[in-house]
Parts: structure tokens; sequence; C-alpha cells
């Protein structure tokens, strides 16, 4: 009788190790669980973070140009200085002109910015113009206008005005009109040849804004982003992109 007694209190003893087992099994696994899901949820997405947050999160945006090329690349560097970490999809990002949304990127795979880490993104928008970068109005939203990431100052430097101004010359030789008998003239003046580049163009742009000096055959005037053209006395003008006829644009505008 107490042998039998003393083998149903071992079985007993063994069943209970048994659960006990399995309990602390299930414990851990469900720890470990909890510790994995915990981990994940601490990427975040960067348009759902707290103002607090998105105040440690910097954007700093650069441009680089390639020598075959009359626009420019501009790549970002993200720095998270939070204790998260944060996603972002690079397609999201957009830059503006004064709310005009004026280049998009064709990145397509999402990244993620470790905490107190950062990231660059290389060429982030491409063939963006020397017109754009060099607004004083540019911002770089990510999603929507709640995101302003950044309002950079890009500016570039356009092209050399002597080589342009040479260039503009050489090309202009052959089609200004060097008579000295100004009656046959349609500009005669710094301002008239403002106000013939201006009609050329559609501009309606303050003149102060330009700069016009005499030249062979006409006036050459710069715009406030360096690009440059000769109005001919006749009222042709010459720029970068060939010739342009007084008649052809005045009947456009007429």
């Amino acid at each position: 009788m107490k042998k039998a007694l003393l083998a149903f209190t071992a079985a007993s003893a063994l069943v209970l190790a048994g659960c006990g087992a399995n309990n602390s099994s299930s414990n851990s696994s469900d720890s470990s669980q909890q510790s994995s899901t915990q981990k994940q949820d601490t990427v975040v997405e960067y348009q759902k973070l707290g103002k607090s947050d998105k105040k440690l999160v910097k954007f700093d945006l650069s441009t680089n140009k390639d020598n075959d090329d009359t626009d420019y690349d501009v790549s970002m560097t993200i720095k998270n200085k939070t204790k998260k970490d944060i996603s972002f999809d690079p397609a999201q990002f957009t830059l503006l002109v004064d709310g005009v949304q004026r280049a998009t990127s064709d990145e397509d795979d999402k990244v993620t910015v470790k905490a107190d880490q950062q990231i660059t993104i290389d060429e982030l928008f491409e063939d963006v113009t020397a017109e754009t970068l060099n607004s004083d109005k540019l911002t770089v939203e990510y999603i929507n206008s709640k995101n302003v990431v950044a309002k950079p100052d890009l500016s570039v430097a356009t092209t050399d005005n002597s080589q342009t101004q040479t260039a503009v010359d050489n090309s202009a030789t052959s089609t200004v009109d060097d008579s000295d008998d100004q009656e046959d003239r349609l500009v005669n003046s710094p301002e008239q040849a403002i106000s013939m580049y201006q009609a050329s163009y559609g501009l309606h742009t303050d003149p102060s804004s330009y700069q016009v000096s005499a030249v062979s055959g006409g006036y050459q005037v710069v715009n406030k982003y360096g690009k440059s053209a000769i109005v001919s006395y006749n009222g042709d003008i010459t720029d970068e992109n060939g010739v342009k006829s007084y008649a052809d644009y005045a009947n456009a505008n007429g």
C-alpha cells in the first residue's frame, strides 16, 4: 500500500513539473512575441509623429549638376534626432515654388532612418532648373502642405555673363542692324530695349530688375537670373536659343 502511494505521489510530481515547464515555455514565447511587437512598433511614419518629435528631424538639401546637362539634381539628407526609427516614402516629397509644384520624386523604395542616425537620398529630385532653385519662395513638402519639411536656399550660379555675352554676340553678328541712322531704328534706348525684351517673352517684370548695356548693333539685356539676350536696333531678339524676329513676336502679341 505504501509502495502504491509513493508511486502515485511520484507520478503526480512529474505531471506537475511538466505543466510548470509548459507554462514557463508558453510565458517565454509570449514574452518574446510581445518584445518583438514592441520593437516593430518603434518604427513610425513621419506624418504620424508629434510636433515635438518632428522638430527633431532635420532635412538638408544639396544640388549637383552634370556637366552635360543644364539642369540640376537635388539630394536630401534626413537627420533623425528622436529616439524612434522613422519611415519615409521618398515619392511623397514635392519641391514647390510659391506653392506651385515644380518637381516630384521617382524613388520607389521606402526608407527608414534609425534613431540618432541619418541617411541621404541621392538625386531625390532630378532635372530641376536654375530658375526654380534660385527662387526665394522654395519649399519642400512631405505628402501635403501640413508637412513643410524645408525652406532651403539652393541658389546656384547661372551661366557666366561674359561667356553668355560672347556667345550671343557671335551668333548675333549677322543679324543685328548696325545702321547709324537712328530714324530707322525701333530701339534707341535701354528703356526701349527692355520693353522689346519683355514683349518678346510676354513678360511684365519690373524694368528695374534688368541690367542693360550697349553692345555692337543694339543692347544686351540681362535678367535677374543672369540670362542674357541681345536686343537689336531693328527689334530682333537673339539669345542662346537663336533669333526671334521683331515681326514674329510683334504679330503674336498683336
